[in-house]
């Protein structure tokens, strides 16, 4: 399905006091690629992924010495490709948010609101024996609950969902979390969907 251009987030006029300039900018790049991964490859076949761990991680080291395994021997044979963030809760907690390609129609038929209820029946075949697979291999890799869903709305509402995470995380960000990088995109060969990193300035009347 085609993705309708729209205007992104102006993060250089947001007031939130989540954002720093540095936050904004990786906000905006997060937002943009996500935008760029998604008009890339159809909205339909996109997915919303959340992960958590089996256990309380705290330990940005230890978060992602677990989420490059997971991701070397077994997400990359999985998704085609992915941006996303990680949330830092209050309480320490790290949590795992992507917008990933899946490869496969995941969108059409899947009935958001009977899932929410706990009827699965239309999540389509292949949507489903990922869901299985995952609840086998997540778990040798010390994470527990795990989110694989189609993405309910336009990429303008996901895009900016995802990004808000990067001021959530800000806000619980603690000294030993110095260095850890909040916003990740898969290294595909071909990343012509990805848009920015947060090198850049904002145009204002000071740049």
């Amino acid at each position: 399905e085609a993705v309708s251009p729209v205007p992104y987030r102006d993060f250089s006029r947001d007031q939130s006091q989540e954002f720093s300039t540095s936050g904004k900018k990786s906000a905006a790049a997060l937002e943009m690629n996500v935008h760029g991964l998604i008009e890339a490859y159809g909205i339909n076949n996109c997915a919303f992924v959340t992960l958590t761990f089996a256990d309380e991680v705290t330990d940005p080291r230890e978060a992602s010495r677990r989420f490059n395994s997971l991701n070397t021997n077994f997400l990359r044979h999985q998704i085609n490709g992915y941006v996303g963030v990680f949330e830092l809760h209050k309480s320490g907690r790290i949590h795992f948010h992507f917008v990933v390609n899946l490869g496969f129609d995941c969108r059409t038929g899947f009935d958001f609101e009977a899932v929410a209820n706990g009827n699965y029946s239309s999540a389509c075949p292949r949507l489903r024996s990922l869901w299985k697979l995952w609840r086998e291999r997540l778990p040798d890799y010390g994470f527990g609950r795990f989110q694989v869903v189609p993405i309910k709305g336009g990429a303008a509402g996901i895009a900016n969902y995802v990004a808000k995470y990067v001021g959530k995380s800000l806000t619980a960000r603690k000294p030993e979390h110095k260095g850890f990088r909040l916003v990740r995109c898969s290294m595909d060969k071909k990343q012509e969907w990805k848009r920015a990193n947060s090198c850049f300035s904002f145009i204002s009347a000071g740049s």
